[in-house]
């Protein structure tokens, strides 16, 4: 996937020029699943982790008693200056809002499905 991302020219100008990024994944490079985020910051930069929560096993009601913590394998700390973190953020809200508009759209199309289905139904 090819992303545009703004590079210094040279390290005495300040004029940026836009290049393509060519992200080229590595064949040992597993995706993860997170259930749990943190995210601290100083004042030059933000670490996200990611982890996940290892559920306990719990059978009765009896084994909540003196639960008051649980594990949280760290699966991967991510660090980002505040810049690329507000570009992070950036790119997470207009994602989000695509997601959304999309399934929106998903979503009323299978209820008009489920509507026609219910009045072919009640038709028969």
């Amino acid at each position: 996937m090819a992303d545009k991302t703004e590079v210094p020219t040279s390290a005495e100008q300040k004029d940026y020029v836009t290049v393509r990024m060519n992200h080229v994944n590595s064949a040992n490079v597993d995706l993860i699943f997170s259930d749990a985020i943190a995210i601290q910051h100083t004042d030059s930069e933000f670490t996200i982790t990611f982890s996940q929560i290892q559920q306990p096993l719990i059978f009765e009601e009896s084994d909540y008693e003196g639960l008051d913590t649980v594990e949280a394998k760290v699966m991967a700390r991510i660090v980002l200056t505040p810049k690329r973190m507000g570009e992070f953020i950036q790119s997470l809200s207009t994602n989000w809002k695509i997601f959304e508009a999309r399934m929106k759209k998903i979503r009323a199309e299978l209820e008009a499905a489920k509507a026609k289905a219910e009045e072919e139904a009640r038709g028969k």
